[in-house]
């Protein structure tokens, strides 16, 4: 609140600065006036733009804070641990998700390749996801290590929402989204774990997910391999 009415104070004086040099000296001097008024008005944007470029920093940084889980009180090698440790858990999800995927899409194809029911092989490779899904769960409930990142995205995005309830709403939707079609349910559950609360309702809401997520894959591929034998 001080600061805005200190820079808005500031910025009310340079403009009335402004103003009475243009009416003394713009009669005889009109050149002299418009170059005073440019620099005048070069230094008003600079102070507005400067605070502006200022707040975005301080407001990335918040968020980046969060996601790596980084508190005021870190010294530099406790913030270098943070961030490592970070970037391994993702880089481990990341391999182990791209492998399964494409595991279970081959899987996928087998089935239909093998004329495997289509009911059948819903349940087959339904069951296959949450197998997936349940050993990150299982492994982040005994170890409270979560290489899927989940609790990292919930604290930036709880700092996004700070900042602005719509993008941290919208940062929410691109969450679910991303998970739930690609990177995997047990993500958006440990992410919305303070709703959802207990370990049973954790579990409901991976079993829905994951029947979401094998049929959306399911149609997919086998939609693009009967596109592909034509």
């Amino acid at each position: 609140m001080y600061k805005g009415a200190r820079r808005a104070l500031t910025v009310n004086g340079i403009l009335f600065v402004l103003m009475s040099t243009f009416f003394y000296v713009g009669m005889e001097k009109t050149v002299w006036a418009a170059y005073y008024l440019i620099i005048v008005a070069a230094i008003i944007c600079g102070i507005y733009w400067n605070d502006k470029i200022k707040n975005f920093y301080l407001d990335v940084r918040d968020v980046l804070s969060a996601f790596f889980g980084i508190k005021e009180k870190d010294g530099l090698e406790e913030e270098g641990k943070k961030v490592a440790s970070t970037v391994i858990r993702r880089i481990i999800y990341g391999i182990a998700d791209y492998w399964l995927a494409i595991l279970w899409a081959a899987a996928n194809v087998v089935l239909k390749v093998l004329n495997v029911p289509l009911g059948y092989a819903f349940v087959m490779l339904w069951l296959f996801s949450i197998t997936i899904a349940g050993a990150f769960l299982m492994i982040y409930a005994k170890t409270g290590y979560d290489v899927t990142l989940g609790e990292d995205l919930r604290r930036a995005v709880d700092a996004i929402r700070t900042k602005s309830r719509i993008v941290g709403y919208i940062s929410v939707i691109g969450v679910i989204l991303q998970a739930v079609v690609w990177s995997g349910p047990e993500q958006v559950v440990i992410f919305f774990k303070k709703e959802i609360g207990s370990m049973f309702g954790m579990v409901m809401v991976m079993l829905f997910l994951t029947a979401i997520q094998s049929a959306f894959w399911m149609f997919l591929y086998r939609l693009g391999y009967d596109v592909l034998i034509g």
